[in-house]
Parts: C-alpha cells; sequence; structure tokens
C-alpha cells in the first residue's frame, strides 16, 4: 500500500470490509488497479466539531464523483491522496517525481499519468479515518493549496487533453464559488426575476451540495458512533443551517487563491 503525505497524518485508521466474492484479489486476476475507498473526518469530533462538519462535504464527494469514477475504472477526478492502495511495482511504473508544477497536488497529477499509461482503478469497499484541520486558518490554505494544485494539473500534467478535461472542467466550476456566493447574497436583498431554466440550474446545483454534506454526515456519525435518532437530528439540523457558512468559506479560499496566489506546500496542523 503506498500513499502520498499531502492530506494525511500519521494517525490514519484504515478498515476494509473486504472483497466481493465475484471480485479476486489483484494478484490472482491479474488486473493491477489502483484503489481508493471513503475518507472519514469524525476522529476528532468533540474536539472541533465545526471543522468536522465542514469535512463531510469530502466524505460525500467520495461516495459521489469518486466512486462513480472508481467503478468506470477510470480516476478522471484524479485521487486523495491520504487512501491510495496500489502495488509498488505499479507505483513505480508511474513514479512521483513531477516536479513543481505536480508537486502541490500530486495524487491528482500521478492519477493522470496512470490513467496515461493504460491504468486502471477500483473502488475499495473500506473507509480510512483522518482528522480535520484544526483552525479555519488552515482550512482555507488548505483548500486554497488544492485549488491552486488542481489548476495547474489541468493546465500542465503532461497527458492528452482528454485526461485532463474533467479536472480542467470541475476546477473551473470551483472558480466560480466566491462568484455564485455574491450573487446569492445580492439576490436575497435585492431580488430580480431570472429565467426558469436558471433556476432551475441553480435548485439542481443547491440540491446536490446539500446531499453531499448530508450523505457525508451519515456515514460519519454511523462510524462514529452515534445512533440515537435525536442525537443524529440535531446534528443533522446544524449541518444544514451552517452549510452558508461552510459555502463561504470554500468561496473566500478560491477568492485567496485568484487574488494572493502562493508558491509552495503549506502543511496544515492536523
Amino acid at each position: 500500500m503506498a500513499g502520498s503525505p499531502r492530506r494525511g497524518n500519521p494517525t490514519h485508521v484504515l478498515r476494509h470490509k473486504g472483497h466481493s466474492p465475484d471480485d479476486p484479489e489483484e494478484e490472482e486476476s491479474g488486473r493491477l488497479r489502483a484503489g481508493q475507498g471513503a475518507l472519514l473526518y469524525h476522529r476528532d469530533w468533540k474536539k472541533h466539531p465545526f471543522l468536522t462538519l465542514a469535512d463531510n462535504v469530502r466524505t460525500g464527494d467520495d461516495f459521489a464523483r469518486f466512486h462513480f469514477q472508481h467503478k468506470l475504472g477510470r480516476t478522471v477526478f484524479g485521487l486523495h491522496g491520504s487512501y491510495i492502495v496500489v502495488r509498488n511495482d505499479v507505483e513505480k511504473s508511474v513514479g512521483f517525481d513531477f516536479g513543481p508544477h505536480g508537486s502541490i497536488t500530486e495524487d491528482a497529477f500521478w492519477a493522470l499519468k496512470l490513467m496515461e499509461a493504460g491504468g486502471r482503478a477500483r473502488w475499495v469497499d473500506g473507509y480510512l479515518e483522518e482528522q480535520s484541520t484544526q483552525s479555519v486558518g488552515d482550512f482555507l490554505r488548505q483548500r486554497r493549496r488544492w485549488y491552486q494544485g488542481l489548476m495547474k494539473v489541468a493546465i500542465h500534467a503532461p497527458v492528452k487533453l482528454r485526461w485532463r478535461l474533467a479536472i480542467g472542467a470541475n476546477t473551473m466550476l470551483w472558480t466560480l464559488a466566491p462568484f455564485a456566493v455574491l450573487y446569492t447574497i445580492v439576490h436575497f436583498f435585492y431580488g430580480f426575476e431570472i429565467q426558469p431554466w436558471v433556476r432551475a440550474l441553480a435548485n439542481f446545483s443547491f440540491a446536490s451540495f446539500v446531499t453531499l454534506y448530508l450523505t457525508g454526515l451519515k456515514a460519519n456519525l454511523d462510524e462514529h458512533g452515534i445512533t440515537g435518532w435525536l442525537a443524529r437530528s440535531a446534528w443533522t439540523a446544524v449541518q444544514v443551517v451552517l452549510l452558508p457558512v461552510f459555502s463561504a468559506m470554500e468561496a473566500t479560499a478560491v477568492m485567496m487563491a485568484l487574488l494572493k496566489p502562493v508558491n509552495g506546500f503549506h502543511v496544515v496542523k492536523k
């Protein structure tokens, strides 16, 4: 098992649920694929509940985009470096030394190189637990680094355009986050008519956004052992109420990257 230290910490806990009967081990089948499952963030819930809730979107995203791509066998959206399960010879066939452009989000860079080389991927039925950042400042700097790194991957990764399109499109949509927040605030105070198709797209986007957070919340509540309906209902209410705050935080990180991009690698405290 090999993983990137970029988003991890030395206290990771990996729990594997086993293989499906019709899915033989990699060595038996000869299909040496890179694997990834879902990341959970409940380990420091009591000390940092606010930032743990803010990271539930990442768990939800694992069950959405990342689960979808691994079912296709292609890492079109990259990989989460904290949780890469891959044979050493497969890792070495691609390498991890990508220079400045590929070192900020080297996991996504590596994933594109793997696809370019014909490598395949699979979903791992297991969880890896890690901790959220411990301050809002680190949260913002973490997201800023991810945004800048993914933009570099989309532009500079030495692979065919078709392998960079998904990451590029997703990162460009992320670029719109600050403007979407600004539009929402203006529309709240100065409501004006918009076209029905725009309203439909906005509603779909908002519903998807809420679903990601609530899906991540459920997975983390389940694994943290919070089973009482009253406690789960309370956490769900808090998650929904704080969604505008978390949206503003994600948008602020993008704005920081646009207005004041940084060089180098900021290591957050976990």
